[in-house]
């Protein structure tokens, strides 16, 4: 993967805004025009990075890509993203939610890749499926 020096700095530049750093809910947007391409850019690349490997192996019947929940303009429901990721997801595993998954997260804290057995969208949303 390749990501500039600059683009991974972003995520330490509005780490410590507040809600709404896109705009919304009546606020105006603290994360400026240039560096909102620069997320778009580097989501983008990401998801690209992702559909290139998977199209060219041998488990591309297999898995799906699933990247962020990302807006170019309103980021992450009007936040900046803390994050930035993109995953394989096994096709055929509705049941647990397309787990496993081998994902890439980018973030203020660098590149992190790793395999997860379980931890569907929901998790974070759904109160009962945090107590399940």
């Amino acid at each position: 993967m390749h990501f500039s020096f600059d683009q991974m700095q972003l995520f330490e530049r509005y780490k410590d805004v507040k809600n709404y750093a896109f705009g919304g809910n009546g606020k105006s947007s603290v994360v400026s025009a240039e560096d909102k391409q620069s997320y778009w850019d580097i989501y983008q690349n990401l998801n690209s990075i992702f559909k290139q490997v998977l199209a060219t192996s041998k488990y591309s019947a297999d898995f799906v890509v699933k990247g962020h929940n990302y807006s170019k303009e309103r980021g992450v429901r009007g936040h900046r993203p803390k994050s930035i990721w993109c995953a394989f997801r096994n096709k055929e595993s509705h049941v647990f939610n397309q787990m496993p998954q081998i994902y890439v997260v980018l973030s203020e804290e660098g590149v992190e890749t790793g395999f997860a057995v379980s931890i569907p969208e929901s998790d974070y949303h759904d109160q009962n499926i945090k107590i399940q």
